[in-house]
């Protein structure tokens, strides 16, 4: 018998609320990225070197708040498609924050701008030999991505199993042709 597995419907019904909570869950964060995505369009990104704003900082929250939007409502829904829309979701958030992490002067650029008025702890920051910290954060996040990618791929039965439980077929209704 599969150590994982369990044949008890009872069992199988509490996995089952389990998955479905921690994937609800993930689609309420996702729509509250959106949310944030969507209020903070005119807020500069770093990109290119240095800080942008305007059309460029409105297109990226916009793209941002539909790819969170679309991977909140294919999460909730259980979609068929959900883990193909995280997995892109992912591939595009990893790619941009690679690009980030190897940005050095639009990452210098944003750090001025965020400490003005605090040059003195950005000098340090900067000059350390501990700046690959500021690194750590990101790749945690990107890390965590991936993470959660794999987690749905070792539980993409549950959005063909929604599936067939949605779909339920009464054997006793009339055959209508």
């Amino acid at each position: 018998m599969d150590k994982g597995k369990s044949n008890d419907p009872i069992k199988g019904e509490l996995r089952h609320r389990r998955t479905r909570f921690v994937i609800r869950s993930a689609a309420v964060f996702f729509l509250i990225s959106a949310i944030f995505e969507v209020f903070s369009t005119d807020a500069a990104i770093p990109l290119g070197g240095a800080m942008r704003g305007g059309g460029v900082a409105f297109v990226y929250h916009t793209v941002y708040a539909l790819i969170y939007l679309v991977m909140a409502t294919g999460l909730w829904i259980s979609g068929p498609w959900a883990f193909r829309v995280v997995l892109g979701g992912t591939i595009i958030y990893s790619i941009e924050k690679v690009i980030y992490l190897f940005d050095g002067s639009a990452r210098s650029e944003e750090l001025r701008q965020s400490l003005e008025g605090y040059e003195i702890i950005l000098d340090t920051i900067l000059q350390s030999s501990n700046a690959w910290m500021l690194n750590l954060p990101m790749v945690i996040s990107i890390l965590a991505w991936w993470g959660f990618v794999g987690y749905l791929y070792l539980k993409r039965d549950y959005f063909t199993a929604t599936i067939t439980s949605n779909v339920s077929v009464d054997k006793n209704a009339p055959n209508r042709k």
